[in-house]
């Protein structure tokens, strides 16, 4: 009994003994941060990843989850890659999570899966993951976090892995005394890629740019030297290292060295900022909110970053159903676009189809795209609810709206600021003038260039959004109509906003239950198109080839008529300029013929015929005289009403001639000018027209110079410009016809 008793007392000593070196050996792994085998800490650090997945995932707001996901994706794919984690366990833990928190099954299949298969493509180097996952420092609020999801999750019934006794990753240590600047940049630099995967901050039209995730969706934002120094200070740990001397046993001394937390320096930011373009940071050309083609026509429609077309998807938990035949998707998109009055109905459809069509094939489209004016006689037409549809359908929400400054400057660091940003649509709301020489360059260069707002260097963008305006009865200057798409709505009541019987009267509630469809219905008329051959549209028009040769195609492809219309409009009611300047030259030749003349001559016929007259209404003499000058000089060669002016060497003062020349006629020689009068001198010969000389359906002329010669000279005419008191004689600003002798 006794013998049988010490073997019990024994072995229950043996078994203490075990258990306290257990206690002690995971208390030493705890707190002493190092693991006893290698395999086993990588495996570790494994585990931890994934549970970190699932926290970021579980934690993800809503408009953000997809993409969350995707990333999440992407870097267990690279673990797995390795050998370190089971691909089967990944995909069903992430699965259950991401049920949980709202994604659709379909969704996410499609994004689980591109995310795991991108991540694998890069696996993690596991010589590396050993000693971090043995790092003196160990994060306990990532291993906190861990604790409390997995407690949660199993609670739950989710099958999720156990939850290892540590495997925080250490940060990359970067030493900021006694180095050079170069030496800390190319750690830091170093440190930023590594923490870049998958990607999140860019580089955009020279600036260094992230990715930001809210409620409305995904932005890209630029980042200054405040910005990134906070992002530095979170993918690397700077320290601050001192020696000092010590004594040892034997009275020897030695050497020892102490570290300490440090902030990033304060030139590191400014100068990485500086070389922006030599950070390898992947170029972000595009941000899209729906599948997208890229300039191959390919579809791009894994959530994430595309490396080689740079794209950058952000679905927002958009899942495109299966694309349906070209019939039923025109029958969905006149659904959608049925309660509009069009006019003409052919025009506007196939305008509106156009600009819906547009920033799904952006980067198919090699040059600028046009501007898409959405105009009406009246308020309440549905102008601004049009251009939101377009927006809503396109990309998920709102346009981008922007006012329309007076100011060219101001305009063009608006537009940097806006395309800096990654604005898909661009809507100038409620305008009424299209002018300006940066509006015009906007609209016809893929890649703008301008200064930001508050700065003054200058930065190159891709110009890929849609430009949409908005606004009643627009005019335009003379170079803006061939710029311009024209969608116009006349509901032909008196006050179009108490309008009813709507097929759909809350439109954009509809499209936001309808989106998934709609976006089908946009990709079927272009895989129509692609399975065509990618035929180019019959249509042109200058300076947009490319996109007339796209949108048109898919549009013929379509079935759908109209596609280039009703612009005819555009020059003959909203831009006066060249009708007056067809009058004009009209009028010119029909007194002068062929001969030389100078812009005095010009300036007369325009007072005379109250044309133009913004160059001379108001005006000094001398500044009149050198707007018009300026004028005819920027319109040499161009054809008004069929004329033409052609330079005709210089006049006898020594200014520049010109001659007014019917189109077809063959250029000649002209004598030059006699010397013209000075300003204060009166002439009844060198600019007096004669009697019926300019037919009554001259183009434009509104008073002409037969008729009733008071009542055309009395606007701009005063007594005494009536020399020796002859009526009818008004000198060189506008004598119509010579003094008759019963005058």
């Amino acid at each position: 009994t006794l013998a049988a008793a010490e073997t019990e007392r024994e072995r229950q000593v043996q078994a203490a003994q075990q258990r306290r070196a257990e206690a002690d050996q995971m208390r030493a792994e705890l707190e002493g941060g190092k693991a006893t085998d290698q395999a086993q800490a990588q495996r570790k650090w494994a585990q931890v990843a994934l549970l970190g997945g699932l926290a970021d995932l579980l934690g993800a707001v809503e408009g953000t989850r997809n993409s969350t996901l995707n990333a999440v994706a992407y870097r267990l794919g690279r673990i797995v890659a390795a050998g370190l984690l089971d691909e089967a366990e990944v995909r069903t833990a992430l699965g259950e999570v991401a049920e949980r928190v709202g994604l659709g099954q379909h969704e996410t299949a499609q994004t689980l899966g591109s995310g795991l298969e991108s991540g694998k493509l890069d696996p993690v180097d596991p010589s590396k993951i050993g000693a971090l996952a043995g790092a003196r420092k160990q994060k306990a609020r990532v291993r906190g976090a861990a604790v409390r999801l997995s407690e949660g999750l199993s609670e739950a019934g989710y099958t999720v892995p156990k939850l290892p006794k540590r495997g925080a990753v250490a940060l990359p240590e970067i030493i900021v005394n006694e180095r050079h600047l170069r030496e800390i940049a190319d750690d830091a630099q170093a440190a930023l890629l590594a923490a870049n995967r998958p990607p999140r901050y860019f580089q955009r039209g020279g600036e260094f740019v992230r990715l930001a995730g809210d409620e409305s969706g995904t932005r890209i934002r630029h980042l200054d030297a405040v910005a990134l120094k906070g992002v530095l200070a979170r993918v690397a740990d700077f320290m601050r290292v001192t020696e000092r001397t010590e004594k040892v046993k034997g009275g020897k001394k030695e050497v020892a060295t102490d570290s300490a937390p440090a902030r990033p320096p304060a030139d590191l930011a400014p100068d990485l900022l500086a070389r922006v373009e030599h950070l390898d940071l992947p170029v972000l050309r595009t941000l899209a909110r729906s599948p997208i083609y890229d300039p191959g026509g390919a579809l791009v429609s894994a959530e994430g970053y595309h490396a080689q077309s740079g794209i950058y998807l952000a679905l927002q938990r958009l899942t495109v159903p299966e694309l349906p035949t070209v019939p039923d998707a025109l029958e969905l998109l006149r659904e959608l676009l049925t309660d509009f009055p069009f006019s003409p109905h052919e025009a506007g459809f196939a305008h509106t189809l156009a600009a819906l069509l547009l920033p799904f094939v952006r980067p198919m489209i090699d040059g600028p795209t046009p501007l898409h004016l959405i105009e009406a006689p009246t308020r309440g037409s549905g102008k601004g609810l049009l251009a939101e549809v377009i927006a809503h359908v396109t990309v998920g929400g709102p346009a981008g709206v922007m006012v329309q400054p007076k100011d060219g400057d101001e305009f063009e660091k608006r537009v940097t600021s806006i395309l800096l940003e990654g604005a898909p649509v661009v809507l100038l709301d409620n305008v009424h003038t299209l002018k300006g020489e940066a509006l015009a360059a906007a609209l016809t260069t893929p890649m703008w260039r301008g200064r930001r707002l508050g700065k003054s260097e200058m930065l190159t963008l891709p110009n890929g959004a849609l430009w949409l305006a908005t606004g009643n009865n627009v005019t335009l200057d003379d170079d803006m109509p061939r710029r311009i798409i024209p969608i116009r709505l006349d509901p032909g009541v008196e006050r179009p906003e108490e309008r009813n019987g709507f097929r759909h009267p809350d439109l954009l509630a509809w499209i936001k239950v309808n989106r998934p469809a709609l976006v089908a219905a946009c990709l079927s008329l272009v895989e129509a198109w692609k399975a065509a051959g990618k035929p180019r549209g019959a249509a042109r028009l200058g300076s947009f080839e490319s996109w007339t040769a796209t949108i048109g195609g898919i549009l013929e492809v379509a079935g759908v008529p109209g596609f280039l219309t009703a612009r005819e409009g555009l020059y003959d009611t909203a831009n006066a300029e060249p009708q007056e300047w067809a009058g004009l030259l009209t009028a010119l030749h029909a007194r002068h013929g062929g001969e030389s003349i100078g812009a005095r001559d010009v300036l007369a016929a325009m007072k005379a015929l109250d044309l133009c007259s913004d160059y001379w209404e108001g005006k000094l003499a001398s500044s009149a005289l050198k707007r018009v000058g300026k004028a005819v000089s920027s319109r040499r060669d161009r054809v008004f009403g069929g004329h033409r002016i052609r330079l005709a060497g210089k006049t006898g003062t020594g200014n520049a001639g010109y001659r007014i020349e019917p189109v077809g006629q063959s250029p000649k020689k002209t004598p030059e000018t006699p010397k013209t009068p000075e300003m204060g001198e009166e002439t009844a010969s060198s600019t007096a027209f004669p009697q019926n000389s300019v037919s009554e359906q001259t183009p434009g002329v509104s008073g002409v110079f037969a008729g009733n010669t008071e009542q055309t000279l009395g606007k701009h005419r005063t007594l005494h410009s009536v020399p020796d008191g002859i009526k009818g004689v008004s000198g060189v600003f506008g004598v119509l016809n010579r003094p008759t002798l019963e005058s």
